[in-house]
């Protein structure tokens, strides 16, 4: 697809103007930066520094002749002369966007981390070896948690690779790999089995070498993980050649946490909802995409203008809450509203509000909604509203 310049600015624009963001206390708008995990983030992050920072640099007649980095996305590495050079040069830095400030860490005992590696000057050479923040919590997938072993066993060599990747010296690897150890054990793992994995094993196993080949996703098997299935999986995988690709599930965490803020019910959209009569034990139901908010006013609205009985009964639309408070002068508690289900799309709505219908008494709707096959009666009846909507709805 080939845009112009205008077009691509126009849509970098819109992607990038007033970005939200949400935690656990609300909706939140940032107001510089660009936005957080966006795909467009680095992209711009590189291209700012780039242009508004380097490019300023090279231009200063003394830190040119002198500065030197090696930089990722906003992450620098450098060396100087002395200390009272670089704080110079770091207050110079600072003053080159607005919007920037950078902040620095120092070698400090002759150490300095760098990403996740720490560099270690030794005398003739710089050694590395892995870092980890002071805040870091050792905490990885435990050995009694619901997961296949491959997921766990994928954890301890993970960190047994990254530990050869980042440790220059066979001192500094085996205080790596005894520190791993000792983590894993606290995480419930048997020591035999993290120290075989961890010294002994050195060629790939059966499981690795399965893993590293292509998945067809044509023949892929998605289920929770079952520890007593597992005989199960192998046979799909020898007879039939059925990959197994296990799939989250809900935990205990997803139950009992609380996800961020919560809709108020009044701006919730898409919705099957149920209003109650204030003065008889009648009540209405439909469905609108519209929030909850917004379709009462539309209902209350109606009641006011005093439309014929005989107009709102031909209409093909549900004015039921009119009709009944026309007819009776009833009102209705439009603050008792419950939803019953939501979904998103617009013929599952309508199924789900013809079953609510269906499986209601005392309702003042005018129309039976969608219409449900007499067949399905029998369970409708056995299972109820509340298991039938929320097993549609989900």
């Amino acid at each position: 697809m080939d845009l112009t310049k205008a077009e691509i600015m126009e849509l970098t624009r819109l992607c990038t103007e007033k970005p939200y963001f949400e935690c656990e206390l609300g909706f939140f708008t940032q107001s510089k930066g660009t936005h957080m995990g966006g795909p467009l983030s680095r992209l711009l992050a590189d291209l700012i520094i780039e242009n508004k920072i380097e490019k300023q640099i090279m231009q200063h007649p003394r830190w040119k002749k002198c500065w030197d980095w090696v930089r990722l996305i906003d992450d620098t590495l450098s060396g100087w002369e002395s200390e009272e050079i670089f704080d110079e040069f770091f207050e110079f830095l600072n003053t080159l966007h607005p919007g920037i400030k950078w902040t620095c860490e120092k070698e400090k005992d002759g150490r300095l981390p760098i990403f996740d590696i720490q560099l270690i000057r030794q005398e003739e050479e710089i050694a590395t070896t892995v870092y980890r923040k002071s805040s870091a919590s050792d905490r990885y997938i435990h050995y009694t948690s619901w997961q296949a072993w491959k997921e766990k066993s994928g954890a301890i060599r993970t960190l047994k690779n990254r530990a050869h990747t980042y440790c220059s010296d066979e001192q500094l690897l085996a205080e790596e790999l005894s520190y791993l150890l000792e983590v894993f054990v606290q995480n419930g793992y048997p020591e035999k089995v993290v120290y075989r994995i961890l010294y002994e094993e050195n060629k790939p196993t059966k499981l690795q070498q399965q893993s590293d080949k292509k998945t067809d996703f044509a023949n892929v098997f998605y289920v929770p993980y079952h520890n007593r299935a597992k005989r199960l999986y192998k046979i799909l995988q020898e007879q039939f050649g059925i990959t197994t690709v296990f799939k989250k599930t809900t935990t205990l965490g997803n139950l009992i946490k609380r996800k961020g803020r919560q809709k108020e019910k009044q701006f919730t959209t898409n919705t099957v909802y149920k209003v109650p009569c204030k003065e008889c034990d009648k009540a209405y139901i439909g469905q609108s995409k519209n929030t909850i908010a917004k379709r009462g006013g539309q209902h209350k609205a109606l009641c006011r203008r005093n439309v014929k009985l005989s107009k709102l009964k031909s209409s093909k639309k549900d004015n039921g809450i009119a009709f009944h408070h026309i007819k009776t002068g009833h009102e209705f508690d439009f603050d008792k509203t419950e939803i019953i289900a939501r979904d998103t799309n617009y013929w599952r709505r309508l199924i789900l509000e013809g079953i609510a219908i269906k499986t209601n008494d005392n309702l003042v709707n005018l129309q039976a909604g969608f219409m449900i096959d007499e067949c399905w009666t029998p369970y409708l009846a056995k299972q109820g509203e509340a298991n039938l909507t929320s097993t549609v709805s989900g």
